[in-house]
């Protein structure tokens, strides 16, 4: 995470350092804005994230995808769930083990993402509770999202699904 820290989080900051990372932040996308795609501009305008659980994950290393499947929302606002599939992931750039521990833990929730441009890849980061982060690289995204009924249980199986992983 560029912005939005572990350490921005637990408050390991002074309030005027605090208080600079949503303006630096809001102004990084302004600058990114138009060089990113559709469903990443949707994303940042339609759908908010945080709090939101993992549902399935799923890392096909043959393909070179993605696939991360949330659950957000909240009782006022009502809960959606949300499929980003990743295509042309940098692999080498993805903690794999961070993203197993994440969903792997049912009770794990989103407590923040941000969107960056970097060299020929767009980047979506997350940083989840407790405290574990990971970040996507990838090249091309679709974004899916429909309504649902309830929140995730907090006692539930954990899905994650590795295709084709490499021999270790």
């Amino acid at each position: 995470m560029r912005f939005f820290t572990a350490a921005w989080h637990a408050g390991d900051m002074t309030n005027e350092e605090a208080e600079l990372i949503p303006v630096r932040y809001s102004e990084h996308l302004a600058s990114i804005r138009d060089r990113l795609p559709d469903d990443m501009r949707d994303r940042l305008t339609s759908i908010r994230l945080h709090d939101a659980r993992i549902e399935t994950c799923t890392l096909d290393h043959r393909q070179r995808r993605f696939g991360l499947c949330l659950r957000a929302g909240d009782t006022q606002s009502g809960y959606v769930t949300v499929d980003l599939e990743y295509d042309d992931v940098a692999l080498d750039r993805l903690n794999v083990q961070a993203v197993r521990s994440v969903a792997g833990n049912a009770k794990s929730e989103l407590l923040y993402d941000e969107i960056d441009v970097e060299g020929e890849y767009f980047a979506h980061r997350f940083l989840f509770w407790p405290y574990r982060a990971f970040d996507v690289y990838f090249r091309s995204v679709a974004l899916r999202q429909t309504p649902a009924m309830a929140p995730l249980p907090g006692e539930r199986e954990a899905r994650y699904l590795e295709l084709h992983a490499p021999a270790i």
